[in-house]
């Protein structure tokens, strides 16, 4: 037991050392007095002409629960805005909703479908 909480501690030490020397670094550009006359044309967006879309259906509960639909919700914008795509999001207010959003999400054409929740099951 020893011998792990002192590995976890020479890595967290490891860890800040590598943090607090990043910050401290210098930049490594070095200033120039020359003006430059050319001037960079605006770079492209990635995303631009993607058709990629993600469905999120949340079970009763939803989005600002504090548990994982928030993680779900969270890591699906990251994913959407390093990956190119859009996210579309359906919360369920009853037992009812569950299957028509998982439809609504499919109908939209979402593709695919993640549905977050415990409650939400496959059935026929």
């Amino acid at each position: 037991m020893t011998k792990h909480k002192g590995l976890k501690s020479a890595v967290l030490a490891i860890a800040a050392f590598a943090l607090i020397a990043g910050a401290c670094g210098g930049s490594s550009d070095t200033a120039t007095d020359e003006a430059t006359t050319e001037t960079a044309a605006p770079a492209a967006d990635p995303c631009e002409g993607s058709e990629l879309k993600l469905g999120l259906a949340f079970d009763t509960g939803g989005r600002g629960d504090g548990t994982f639909n928030d993680s779900a919700a969270r890591g699906a914008e990251q994913a959407a805005s390093e990956l190119c795509f859009t996210v579309q999001e359906l919360e369920a207010t009853s037992d009812d909703d569950r299957k028509p959003n998982l439809e609504a999400l499919v109908a939209a054409g979402n593709n695919p479908v993640i549905a977050v929740g415990f409650a939400i099951r496959w059935s026929n």
